[in-house]
């Protein structure tokens, strides 16, 4: 479906908020330019594969090919969670057809998958069953065949990620490997630290560059992101002291800096406190040949309890020293639905997109779709969101059981990615069968041109 996107102003209205050292969110100002989003048709992932629940899916694409896709998803393997799997599934031709290979794992959470400049598959993916061992599996044919072997980066992780140096720096081909990672100081003292790993053989090994430890609160790691000079940017979000039950007021979320590939970090740069909804928040960065070179994106859920509902961006022009004031992306959701799950990718022409769910179309609250909005002007403002669901999801089945306890929207996180030729590409957990399931859809974004008189 194609969609002009016509401007207009929501005002929006939060009371009772005070954050501290953050300011205050803000309504997104009226777009100076418009847009037209053609929305293509969203697809079912059929492979033939079992009926278990899918939940939690990645999205990766290939640098150099727009028509190459890479993804993984958890899958519950029993009802009540006490075993799952993930699998790995690979396209070609832009999500219209796909393979499915299941890996043999029985705590298999976090699946998290990466496709190098050479074509090759990157996969890794937290084994509970194991310890929160941290796996990673490749595939030198880009998803065709993979193998049951992989490597073991040691037990302790949590919430790992994948970032490729696709630029022309010195660093160029690196795969960087990010978790949080729990562990003890010199005095014996629980610590939680951000892990850094760097493959330099295109992931046939990985090194460990450095544990960094920002403090003594317990800490998540989130996504990594490649400046066009090869630096390293890492976000973390801290959220409560350990070995204490309370959490903080409200979390806050981190920026570390490195210039030589991961092996020093500066010190922790503040980003932001406004985040606490469902959903990993994440890092996103323009290229060196957009509009807005090197433009750093952080971008989150606000916090219930603060009555800031909605998914909410900010963003950094001087490597993440100052952000801008955070700015609601779901500007149509004026009836303060739920809004979860953000997810966030930028094209080579610096258009900014942005997916999430809601259920602003059931007025029961148990239904949701999922909506995009794109920025033309680098995230200072965003065209009106559109629909790219053609069917709401309605997971609270039998069938679902389990699954849908553990995640009421099928996940922590979606896939979403900007392919080289500008176009974006959504992988999403849906429930409008009576079982979690994962469709895609293809989404682009133009300049609306006014026609001539």
């Amino acid at each position: 479906m194609k969609i002009t996107v016509f401007t207009f102003a929501f005002v929006l209205l939060f009371a009772g908020s005070n954050f501290a050292q953050t300011a205050s969110p803000t309504a997104s100002p009226t777009p100076a330019a418009k847009a037209i989003i053609d929305v293509g048709e969203d697809r079912l992932v059929n492979t033939g594969g079992s009926d278990a629940p899918l939940a939690e899916p990645h999205l990766a694409v290939n640098p150099k090919n727009p028509r190459h896709l890479v993804a993984g998803a958890i899958v519950a393997t029993k009802p009540d969670l006490s075993e799952t799997t993930c699998a790995i599934f690979t396209s070609f031709d832009s999500g219209l057809r796909w393979t499915r290979h299941d890996l043999k794992l029985k705590g298999c959470y976090d699946p998290w998958v990466a496709v190098t400049g050479k074509g090759t598959a990157i996969f890794t993916a937290i084994d509970v069953s194991k310890g929160n061992e941290l796996i990673i599996y490749r595939s030198a044919s880009g998803g065709r065949e993979w193998s049951d072997l992989f490597i073991s980066m040691s037990k302790g992780h949590d919430h790992q990620t994948l970032a490729v140096d696709n630029t022309n720096s010195k660093f160029s081909g690196s795969i960087y490997l990010v978790s949080s990672i729990s562990g003890r100081n010199e005095a014996k003292q629980s610590r939680w630290r951000v892990l850094v790993a760097r493959s330099t053989d295109d992931g046939l090994t990985f090194q460990e560059q450095s544990r960094v430890t920002p403090s003594n609160l317990n800490l998540q790691a989130a996504n990594a992101v490649v400046l066009s000079d090869g630096t390293l940017a890492v976000a973390y979000s801290d959220h409560h002291r350990i070995n204490a039950r309370p959490r903080l007021i409200r979390p806050r979320d981190w920026l570390i800096v490195s210039g030589d590939a991961g092996k020093t970090f500066s010190e922790p740069l503040f980003i932001t406190e406004i985040g606490g909804g469902k959903g990993w928040s994440m890092l996103d960065i323009t290229n060196a040949e957009s509009p807005n070179p090197n433009r750093i994106f952080w971008l989150t859920t606000g916090d219930a309890k603060d009555k800031v509902i909605g998914i909410y961006i900010q963003s950094s022009d001087d490597r993440g020293e100052k952000w801008t004031d955070p700015l609601r992306v779901d500007q149509g959701n004026t009836n303060n639905a739920d809004a979860q799950i953000p997810t966030i990718a930028t094209n080579k022409d610096g258009v900014v997109g942005v997916t999430w769910f809601d259920r602003r179309n059931d007025p029961t609250g148990k239904c949701y779709d999922l909506f995009f909005a794109a920025s033309l002007d680098g995230g200072k403002t965003f065209q009106p969101e559109v629909r790219v669901t053609s069917k709401s999801s309605c997971p609270d089945t039998p069938p679902n059981k389990g699954a849908v306890q553990r995640w009421s929207y099928g996940g922590d996180y979606n896939g979403l990615v900007a392919a080289s030729d500008g176009t974006f590409q959504a992988l999403w957990t849906d429930g409008r069968a009576d079982v979690f399931q994962l469709r895609t859809a293809q989404i682009k974004v133009s300049h609306e041109t006014k026609k001539k008189e």
